[in-house]
This record gives C-alpha cells, structure tokens and sequence, in this order.
C-alpha cells in the first residue's frame, strides 16, 4: 500500500511540475517609423498543409510567399461560437494598434494560423504563419519600412 502511494505521489508531482506556463502572449511587433496603417487578418491553415508546416518549424513564425499564403489559408468560414473566448477572431480584416498585435496562447494549443498584414497606403503585403495560440510567450519583430515587409531572423 505504501508503495502505490509512494507512486501516486511521484506520478502527482511529475504531472504538476509538467506544465511551463499554462497561457502566455504571442507578438508581433512592427518596425514602422511612416506609421502607415497596417491591417492584420487571420486565417486558419489549410489542413493539407499541416505536415509541411512542422516540417518547417513554423510554430514559432515563417514567412510566406503570396503564393503559398493564398494557398495556405482556409477560407472557410466557422461560426463565431465555435470560438474560443480570447482567440483572435479570424478573417476579420483588423486595424494593428500601436505597431505591434497580440494573440492570446494557451500552452497545449496547436492552432497553426495564417496572418496576412497589409498595408493601407503602400499596398505592402507581408503573410506569415505560424502557432499563433499555441505555446508560452513569443515575440517576433517585422521590418515594414523596406520595399518589401519581412519577419526578422531569431537573433537579428
């Protein structure tokens, strides 16, 4: 008896211990010094890019072609109450707020998104993919005051 308490205790713990952080932000910030009006729209992935998403490690941000990331998305539309509270609503074409967007994570989440920013006077186009509401914090920075916007490197 006293070993199978021993066991349930250590198996107790190890699950408590397991979890890193539960919830975080995933960011993205945006180098723009013309302050232009950026609009950000989400877009799930296409299933049938699943494999070709991990096989790139886009968890954490890739960037897209146009091509791949008018091919990526899914357009179909999901009623709004199939939802989660707190995710960002997707395609909904939404005003960037301060040069910088936030997604609310939840650890064990795997919502691999589609991202489109677009700017308004410019007509820039940058799309991204990546775990948008999976994951602890993120923070990824884009440069949108070159000819064609760009995710920074890691590290850059």
């Amino acid at each position: 008896m006293r070993s199978l308490l021993l066991l349930l205790m250590v198996y107790t713990t190890t699950l408590t211990f397991g979890q890193r952080c539960g919830e975080g932000i995933f960011t993205f910030e945006i180098i723009n010094p013309d302050k232009e009006n950026i609009t950000v729209t989400v877009y799930p992935l296409d299933n049938t890019y699943a494999k070709e998403f991990k096989n790139r490690y886009c968890s954490g941000g890739c960037e897209l072609s146009e091509e791949e990331g008018k091919k990526w998305r899914s357009i179909i539309h999901t009623q709004r109450s199939n939802q989660r509270n707190g995710f960002f609503p997707l395609y909904e074409e939404t005003a960037v707020k301060k040069n910088k967007v936030d997604f609310v994570t939840y650890e064990m989440a795997f919502e691999p998104r589609v991202i489109l920013f677009e700017g308004e006077k410019t007509g820039k186009r940058l799309f991204l993919t990546a775990n948008i509401h999976g994951g602890c914090d993120y923070s990824r920075t884009i440069k949108w005051n070159v000819e064609q916007p760009l995710l920074v490197p890691y590290g850059q």
